[in-house]
């Protein structure tokens, strides 16, 4: 690691009466990446976490194990923060069927009173369409963007009856 021509350069930042432990990559000042318990130095912050560009936390590990991404204090297993979160899905496998196969689930505000629902993309890397959508009060929209219903399908509708049924109940 620290050779006469270093790939990547560290310093280690720890002491007994220390209140942070950090490892940087890259240079000393903290301008390229830090991790370690308490990188930001503030007090009573007892997260592992991950920052860049000095002192910006981009995730961080509670002693309870819970991941935030976007936030500095995760209360759930994965916690991720943003205006609009959204999960990506993405892969480039090389052969024509598969070339940038892309899809991505994100959240977005339903209404003005801050309510989330979700939207799902499906499709190539320049043809990621929305196909379906959760709205905040439960409506599935297929093909449709504004469900209207608990469920609104905008295009066909197969439905195959099982093999000890030859009819199709609606309640």
């Amino acid at each position: 690691i620290n050779g006469t021509a270093p790939i990547i350069s560290y310093f280690v930042n720890n002491s007994a009466t220390a209140t942070s432990a950090s490892v940087y990559i890259g240079s000393t000042t903290g301008t390229d990446w830090k991790l370690g318990k308490n990188v930001t130095g503030v007090s009573g912050n007892a997260n592992f976490s991950i920052a860049t560009n000095g002192n910006t936390r981009v995730l961080d590990i509670t002693s309870a194990g819970n991941v935030g991404i976007g936030t500095t204090s995760p209360s759930e297993k994965l916690d991720v923060s943003n205006l609009e979160p959204r999960i990506d899905f993405y892969t480039s496998d090389g052969s024509s069927a598969g070339q940038s196969v892309n899809a991505k689930i994100e959240s977005y505000a339903d209404n003005i009173y801050g309510n989330l629902g979700l939207r799902f993309f499906t499709g190539g890397a320049l043809d990621t369409t929305q196909k379906m959508t959760i709205a905040a009060n439960g409506d599935v929209g297929i093909g449709t963007n504004n469900p209207g219903a608990k469920l609104d399908v905008a295009g066909d509708v197969f439905i195959n009856a099982s093999a000890n049924s030859n009819s199709l109940k609606v309640y």
